[in-house]
């Protein structure tokens, strides 16, 4: 059976390069030259090296002194689902020494560290002619064979590499990736639509989002800060597709201008790292004090506490689960099962606090009940006579809109942003007839295309219910 191949894509200056960490149980280590002659493919030669890693060499230009400049290609497929793409580039004298000219951006170590290993070579500046090293005649422009650019000792590293830019800190390698979170670190790149080229390529969700960014936190928890920044720069751009939440599922913040409300109220629906949970909630806590503050920063609180819980708990499996797959365990002795401890139930966390309406919202809700409860008892004609008109006034005050009392079209569409249920329209234009009603519906309806249930629902039966009862007089084409 193939080894499993957990696809791991690493974003760079120099470009998108995809390749897989693979695992593979008892796979003995392939010679040189196991795997065949060099061969020919165009103008690159495919060489297989000590490690068992099949490579192309590729000729880029011969120089004027009769240097020649060859890259090292990994070949599509061979460390996962990618493309081909550049490792490193080396220089061949007319004394047949390989000399190190570059690494390409975007490289693995694991995968840079198997390239020098197979290609040996000595550093730019370096005379000296390693011991063993295939060394072509005085006036040679040709480079060595495959099998004696292989047989040359290695002299570069990734320390020495490293070394050649002052001011740039050697970064330590990261360990080992465990099985658990290379899954997890698939599951989340998956579901954000990613595939095997890097490329965003589906629709993504909510959900996604949340996962992506739960997975994140746990990873960089674990000690691999680099694949928690690559999850985070997809979930950057995977997130512009996602819909900010309806206006009347957002927190409330006074102080804060709309479009940062939007931005905080995007980051409570899909954020799930704890640690940028809890520095929203620091921010918030800068803002002059509130109910409806207060309640959103309990409410990230209580996220964070959440994904704090689920981190610990996903690394204690995850370890768990990497000790009962390695190998080497000694058998454990069957001893009978204790008597069960019965442990109380943890307590479920707190539910967060109900967001206080703000003073549009109240005002709304109180227009709505004012104007059914005076519809459905008294019949249109009389509550037109009969309705309060302060009521009307204050959510009109509230809103924004235009301050005239009267609960016609354009107030009830302002009406239908914080409420779905809604009374009939009572005060019509003297110029409107049924292609102004029918207008009033279908803008009902476009509202409730972009809402979720149940007020979508809502929206839809209130424009049905809307036929021009509060008075239209003249004609027009029936309604649909």
């Amino acid at each position: 059976m193939a080894a499993p191949l957990i696809p791991i894509v690493i974003l760079a200056a120099g470009g998108l390069v995809a390749f897989a960490m693979s695992k593979k149980a008892g796979a003995a280590p392939l010679s040189h030259g196991q795997g065949g002659p060099p061969q020919n493919t165009g103008d690159k030669t495919r060489v297989t090296g000590e490690s068992g890693t099949s490579w192309e060499v590729k000729l880029i230009k011969q120089k004027s002194d009769g240097a020649k400049v060859y890259d090292v290609i990994a070949p599509s497929g061979t460390f996962g689902p990618h493309a081909d793409f550049p490792v490193l580039q080396y220089e061949v004298g007319t004394n047949g020494l390989r000399t190190f000219v570059k690494s390409y951006n975007g490289v693995s170590p694991s995968i840079l560290d198997k390239a020098l290993s197979d290609f040996p070579m000595v550093m730019p500046g370096s005379t000296a002619v390693p011991s063993g090293a295939k060394v072509a005649p005085a006036g040679s422009t040709a480079a060595p064979s495959a099998p004696a650019i292989l047989a040359q000792p290695a002299k570069v590293t990734k320390a020495a590499i490293t070394a050649q830019s002052p001011g740039q800190p050697q970064v330590p390698d990261e360990p080992e990736m465990p099985l658990y979170l290379r899954e997890a670190l698939a599951k989340a790149l998956a579901g954000l639509g990613v595939n095997e080229y890097g490329q965003l390529t589906g629709p993504v969700d909510k959900g996604a989002i949340q996962a992506a960014t739960s997975t994140a936190a746990i990873l960089e928890s674990a000690g691999f800060p680099g694949e928690a920044k690559l999850i985070r720069d997809y979930v950057r751009n995977a997130s512009v597709r996602v819909p900010s939440p309806p206006k009347a599922e957002q927190v409330p913040l006074p102080g804060l201008p709309a479009e940062w409300q939007d931005k905080v109220n995007r980051m409570i629906a899909m954020e799930r790292d704890p640690k940028k949970l809890r520095a929203l909630a620091e921010a918030l806590r800068m803002l002059p004090s509130n109910p409806q503050t207060e309640a959103a920063i309990e409410m990230l609180e209580t996220l964070a506490a959440q994904q704090e819980e689920l981190q610990t708990a996903a690394n204690a499996m995850g370890q768990v689960e990497e000790v009962i797959k390695s190998p080497g365990l000694p058998p454990v002795p069957y001893e009978p099962p204790p008597e069960p401890i019965v442990v109380p139930p943890k307590p479920a966390p707190p539910t967060p606090a109900p967001v206080p309406k703000s003073p549009v919202e109240m005002a709304a809700s109180d227009m709505r009940t004012h104007l059914l409860t005076a519809q459905r008892n008294l019949g249109m004609a009389a509550a037109k006579k009969k309705y309060d008109k302060n009521v009307v006034l204050r959510f009109q005050r509230a809103a924004g809109i235009d301050q005239d009392g009267k609960p016609g079209p354009g107030t009830m569409l302002s009406l239908a942003s914080y409420e779905s249920d809604l009374p009939l329209v009572m005060f019509w234009p003297v110029s409107a007839n049924r292609n102004r009603v029918q207008k009033y519906r279908n803008d009902l309806r476009a509202m409730a295309a972009r809402s979720s249930e149940p007020r979508a629902s809502e929206l839809r039966q209130s424009a049905a219910r809307e036929s021009g009862q509060g008075g239209i007089v003249q004609a027009g084409p029936a309604l649909t």
